[in-house]
């Protein structure tokens, strides 16, 4: 399990629960989002996220795996905590978009143009801000 594949299951679990959240209790009853949305609901979507994604962040953190990230891949990283609108504040009282915002600026020079709007969009759509 590489970075691109942390990578790309983490965009994957964001769309997912973007999607849930989306459509509510307006989906059908029989088909493939209610078998989502009883997988991730359950008791509390906000609960379901929060676990998920606190996982994903603190795990990532603690391996230092974000170093190991190629562009493409932090910014799609980045961009499935935007997509989700994951903020976290670690014990240190670093936020979760700071710590991206250290692995991604020495970086920058070697994003595509692409990457870059997805990292952007991602911090809008958080509202999460560096200074």
């Amino acid at each position: 399990f590489g970075c691109r594949d942390l990578s790309q299951t983490t965009l994957g679990l964001a769309k997912v629960v973007k999607n849930i959240e989306r459509l509510g209790k307006r989906s059908p009853k029989d088909g493939p989002h209610q078998i989502l949305r009883d997988i991730f609901i359950g008791d509390s979507l906000m609960k379901r996220k929060e676990f998920i994604f606190h996982e994903l962040a603190t795990a990532s953190m603690g391996l230092h795996v974000l170093k190991k990230f190629d562009p493409r891949h932090l910014s799609n990283f980045i961009y499935a905590f935007g997509l989700a609108r994951y903020e976290y504040e670690f014990e240190d009282g670093k936020a979760l978009f700071d710590v991206f915002a250290l692995e991604a600026i020495p970086k920058l020079g070697t994003f595509n143009p692409f990457d870059l709007s997805n990292m952007l969009w991602a911090y809008a759509n958080a509202e999460a801000s560096n200074p």
